[in-house]
């Protein structure tokens, strides 16, 4: 049994090795064939209520047919429920986003639903350009229980959607990092320290 386990480890972590492999590959061929500088999502963050990353570079073409003002963020297994968990579309508690463009007023972003798809949406205030330069980063709360990170092994990004919020102008693929006991725990014992600090300078 202790074999099994090991051999069990052994592939797992093998396939997420591949799993980001091939997401930089991804990347890295979609970047040459446009002869521009592929936008890409970095540093992508997720656990149950919480949404962070960063992004960097160009739009590539071509110019989608609707939703100009939007980037998706799709899960291709298309779950219900899935990545997102909501039965209706929700808008986050609370966000920050630090950029060249400014974000919508009223939706800055938003997630799927049951019927609309397993995503979420940055929308941004005004309609966005093939070969525009997008950068800037984004941190979202939303309620407890929105994300179920374990129910996607990558997102696919779009801008804006044709005849549907997977058929866009893809971007990016991006890997889910896997939340882990242990990555929880490294983040709360960097909270508790930092509170630690904080306290000892008070």
């Amino acid at each position: 049994m202790k074999n099994i386990r090991k051999h069990k480890g052994i592939i797992e972590v093998f396939s997420n090795h591949l799993r980001w492999v091939y997401v930089s590959l991804f990347t890295l061929a979609i970047g040459f064939s446009s002869g521009a500088y592929a936008l890409m999502i970095e540093n992508f963050s997720v656990t149950d209520s919480t949404v962070s990353f960063d992004i960097v570079g160009e739009l590539l073409g071509p110019l989608p047919v609707h939703g100009l003002t939007e980037l998706h963020f799709v899960n291709p297994t298309f779950a219900t429920p899935g990545f997102v968990t909501p039965a209706s579309f929700e808008a986050p508690v609370s966000h920050t986003w630090t950029g060249t463009q400014t974000l919508d007023s009223v939706f800055p972003l938003y997630t799927g639903s049951e019927s609309a798809g397993d995503f979420f949406t940055v929308n941004f205030a005004t309609p966005l350009a093939v070969g525009e330069d997008l950068t800037g980063s984004v941190s979202a709360t939303f309620a407890p229980g929105t994300f179920a990170p374990a129910e996607a092994d990558t997102l696919e990004v779009y801008w804006g959607v044709d005849m549907g919020i997977d058929d866009g102008t893809l971007q990016d693929i991006i890997a889910v990092p896997e939340v882990t006991p242990f990555s929880l725990l490294a983040v709360g014992l960097m909270v508790l320290m930092a509170g630690r600090r904080y306290f000892r300078r008070g």
